[in-house]
């Protein structure tokens, strides 16, 4: 990029980079000629320097530009970054809903969501977030790159480990798993009762 008046420079940026420059062409109508390689340069880096040479404030929403004269406070470059929404279902092998299962941005345990009775989920990331954390209690977590998706079904695995740590007791009541218990159970039936050891 050589010798361009601001405006044709600012085209030339919109063409390489899908963006859309929002201004009112008097901001650099008047101005004088740009001229510079910024070849493998960051956005951000050539946005500072036009903002320091011509005074200009930029404010990018998505792939939106608003151009604005910097007042001297004002933050010369500012990227305000958007929410997305990601939905999508979580099942075991056999295509059951697993409910309750937990969907979280990796890296940011404040932003996550719980599956419904139909493991289904919806949650809104910021547009940088790239992947999703997938957990559920005796399955292995999944991690899955999210960078280009809207929708994102998970079929969650067994732990195998896991589930061979639980063994299951029965009380003659109800079952619970031998994990759980904290100390010996013993089985009392009508004959036990009855023996005069037991009174």
């Amino acid at each position: 990029m050589h010798d361009q008046n601001p405006e044709e420079f600012l085209h030339r940026i919109e063409q390489q980079t899908g963006l859309n420059f929002v201004y009112q062409k008097s901001l650099v109508a008047s101005e004088r000629s740009h001229s510079g390689s910024y070849s493998e340069v960051p956005l951000y880096d050539v946005l500072l320097e036009l903002s320091t040479i011509y005074n200009l404030a930029f404010r990018r929403v998505d792939d939106v530009v608003n151009i604005k004269k910097r007042a001297s406070s004002k933050i010369p470059v500012e990227e305000i970054i958007s929410d997305r929404m990601i939905t999508g279902k979580v099942t075991d092998e056999t295509a059951t809903p697993l409910t309750g299962a937990t969907v979280q941005v990796k890296g940011n345990l404040r932003i996550g969501t719980v599956t419904d009775i139909n493991g289904r989920y919806a949650l809104s990331i910021p547009d940088d977030a790239t992947t999703l954390v997938f957990s559920y209690i005796g399955f292995l977590p999944q991690e899955i790159d999210v960078s280009s998706l809207s929708v994102v079904d998970v079929v969650l695995q067994p732990d195998l480990r896991e589930l061979s740590e639980i063994t299951v007791v029965s009380t003659g009541y109800y079952e619970v798993e031998q994990r759980l218990n904290p100390g010996n159970i013993v089985k009392l039936d009508a004959e036990t009762i009855d023996s005069p050891h037991t009174r």
